[in-house]
């Protein structure tokens, strides 16, 4: 993916009472919290997204010598600036980025919306979001697929007051991306259950599998460094192109769900 024409893809919002700046801070930060910029890949140097976003020099400046200082991005003499390592791993590999997984395969990840929709949160939902009865929440379902071929669905409800700007546009780049753009929050705790379930009817139409066909069914709870709950996601994945893979060892354990 390119970085420039990730960044860059939509024009800042010139009246917004958001300093250009702070825009351009949270754009960069939904993309490094939803693993479209990696840390392999330096970002863009500041005088291409000058001439791209027809931003001064200091408005970008001050954007990635926040970054910098957040500890968010780091420098590295003669080859530019990268992604911090640590944001990578700061949520768990339970439920890792779709795209990331995919793309660690050779794949090309790509997204399919289902539906999306206001609803108000009730009983589990509304107790994991900690939110007042019938406060509204974004509803978005979405099919992941890789090199065409689904491999899961993905149920996320959001708190409409942390991205009350949220359109099915926006949703075609990112959802953490957009987040980030109206509220600053990121992914930096995942609280996350895995079990087996069978396919219902409309699961196993959308993986294109049979009804009743086994499948892995990921309910997670995603927080920010203040442990502000801002998402509750029900991922499904088709049970025969996953597999979960432990770690142990005397300085800690890992698990991961991996494509196979």
């Amino acid at each position: 993916m390119d970085p420039l024409r990730t960044i860059c893809a939509e024009p800042l919002d010139q009246a917004s009472g958001v300093p250009l700046y702070q825009q351009l801070k949270l754009r960069i930060m939904g993309l490094i919290a939803s693993h479209s910029i990696d840390e392999a890949t330096p970002l863009p140097p500041e005088s291409r997204i000058c001439e791209e976003l027809g931003l001064s020099r200091s408005t970008v400046r001050r954007c990635f010598q926040d970054l910098v200082e957040e500890g968010r991005v780091v420098r590295r003499r003669g080859k530019g600036t990268f992604v911090a390592r640590y944001q990578l791993g700061a949520t768990s590999d339970v439920a890792m980025n779709f795209s990331a997984r995919v793309e660690a395969l050779g794949k090309v990840p790509t997204s399919k919306i289902l539906s999306f929709r206001q609803v108000p949160a009730t009983g589990t939902l509304r107790e994991r979001l900690r939110l007042a009865e019938g406060e509204p929440v974004w509803e978005v379902r979405r099919l992941r697929l890789a090199d065409g071929v689904p491999m899961e669905t993905n149920k996320a409800c959001v708190p409409v007051r942390f991205c009350p700007g949220l359109t099915r546009e926006r949703l075609s780049r990112s959802l953490y991306s957009s987040i980030a753009e109206d509220s600053g929050l990121l992914p930096a705790y995942e609280d996350a259950y895995v079990d087996a379930i069978v396919l219902d009817s409309a699961e196993a139409k959308a993986l294109g599998q049979r009804r009743g066909a086994p499948a892995m069914r990921v309910v997670r709870t995603t927080f920010d460094a203040q442990m502000v709950p801002f998402e509750v996601a029900v991922l499904v994945r088709r049970a025969d192109a996953n597999r979960l893979h432990l770690r142990l060892g005397p300085e800690g354990s890992t698990v991961a769900l991996e494509n196979s």
